[in-house]
């Protein structure tokens, strides 16, 4: 049984896939950042 506080009933999002969201949004943000900067090189 997973324990839910009060943010996961507010939301409906598990704690855990509220984690898996995050992660997954970190690792985006890296890969625009790096594809940012291997670009300039083409300008």
């Amino acid at each position: 049984m997973e324990d839910k506080n009060e943010l996961d009933y507010t939301c409906g999002i598990s704690d855990d896939e509220l984690t898996t969201r995050f992660k997954e949004a970190v690792r985006i943000e890296k890969e625009i950042k790096k594809n940012k900067k291997s670009s300039h090189f083409w300008v």
